[in-house]
């Protein structure tokens, strides 16, 4: 059967396999053709394969979802798993299983027009160049996906990388918070003990596999799972309760066949503050977040400053036969002012007997009246 290694635990989720996985790829098909038949998975058929693409293909919907990628090293032939219909038969039986699991609910996969929308990149390296990365190829793989343009912020890339990796690993995934990042990857020509095949990829084409397994296992832990904080967590990101769980590492032999072991774990288990796959938006049927509410309306801007008051002007009093006195008061109270007044003589002692300029004269302010005064 099939052994989850934590192939350095603490950093790196990933699957190593025993010798015994031969023995454990025909008890699956046998297991997923009866399931099939009971119509236990509800899968559809696989459509024909869209054409080949080396980018991701306008979707049919928005939001968090999951972007499926073939790809290969520089060096190997390539078998076109993305064009054959390999790949789109190996999401097709997970997408079965997990909805049987989940009373209908697989991942959110990305389609475009409908079809599985698989992507096609070969990289620049040889496969040794890539395989000398050890345990961290999947970090290398998601750094050069990243570089081609796979890094929407709200998709994760599940690989089936058509080439080998580290001895006894046959696929790793990131594991956040722990181990950041958006790719999870089988390695498709990978081996394990005296250089068995991690697998065989066309057997996708005649029902459920190994592979299928496996790349789901790698795309939750991609998500996030096993969370720490679960009853049963084990070897960074995996379960110790039950060998048939899908996230089981142990030692011994996986038996896949369920997803959480008594949903106590990371699968409705409903444990405050712990992760939860049934509530994650990655999940088809799950309710969007409500929108945040609108931003209050900005404030109404402030009033125009009031206009400066215009200057006061000087209006030319009427100050004739006014004392001399009164005559001032009158002036500087109409924002005039007083020239030097002239003396003259006349019946009319300290009177104004004339002025300039003439009553009702408006002017600037200061405007200077002249006035003769009468005296003796």
């Amino acid at each position: 059967m099939l052994t989850l290694l934590s192939g350095s635990a603490k950093r790196r989720s990933g699957l190593g396999l025993t010798p015994m996985i031969r023995r454990l790829i025909a008890p699956i098909a046998l297991i997923a053709g009866a399931a099939l038949m009971m119509g236990a998975f509800d899968a559809p058929g696989v459509a024909t394969p869209l054409s080949r693409s080396t980018t991701d293909r306008p979707d049919d919907f928005l939001g968090p979802q999951v972007h499926v990628i073939y790809a290969l090293p520089s060096d190997f032939v390539d078998r076109v798993l993305d064009t054959d219909g390999t790949a789109a038969a190996s999401v097709s039986n997970f997408q079965g299983w997990l909805r049987g699991q989940t009373g209908g609910r697989g991942l959110k996969v990305d389609t475009s027009g409908g079809q599985v929308d698989i992507s096609f990149h070969r990289f620049t390296e040889r496969d040794a160049e890539l395989a000398a990365y050890g345990i961290n190829l999947r970090d290398a793989i998601e750094t050069r996906l990243r570089s081609a343009g796979f890094n929407a912020p709200d998709k994760l890339y599940s690989v089936y990388y058509d080439g080998t990796g580290p001895h006894d690993h046959c696929g790793g995934g990131a594991w956040p918070p722990s181990l950041p990042g958006t790719v999870s990857a089988v390695y498709m020509r990978g081996t394990y003990g005296q250089g068995f095949a991690c697998y065989d990829p066309f057997l996708s084409r005649t029902g459920l596999q190994i592979m299928d397994f496996a790349i789901l296992h790698e795309t939750l832990h991609t998500l996030g799972f096993v969370p720490t904080c679960a009853p049963h967590h084990t070897l960074a990101g995996h379960v110790s309760d039950s060998p048939t769980d899908i996230m089981w590492a142990g030692t011994g032999n996986w038996n896949p066949s369920v997803l959480d072991f008594g949903h106590d774990d990371y699968f409705g288990a409903h444990l405050p503050g712990c992760l939860d796959l049934a509530d994650s938006s990655y999940l088809e049927g799950s309710v969007p977040p409500p929108p945040p509410p609108p931003p209050p309306p900005p404030p109404p801007p402030p009033p125009p400053p009031p206009p400066p008051p215009a200057p006061k002007r000087c209006r030319v009093p009427r100050v004739i036969g006014l004392t001399l006195n009164r005559a001032k008061h009158r002036i500087r109270a109409r924002h005039c002012s007083v020239a030097r007044v002239r003396r003259v003589h006349s019946r009319r002692i300290g009177r104004v007997i004339s002025q300039r300029p003439r009553p009702g004269t408006v002017g600037r302010r200061g405007l200077e009246v002249k006035m003769v005064v009468g005296r003796r």
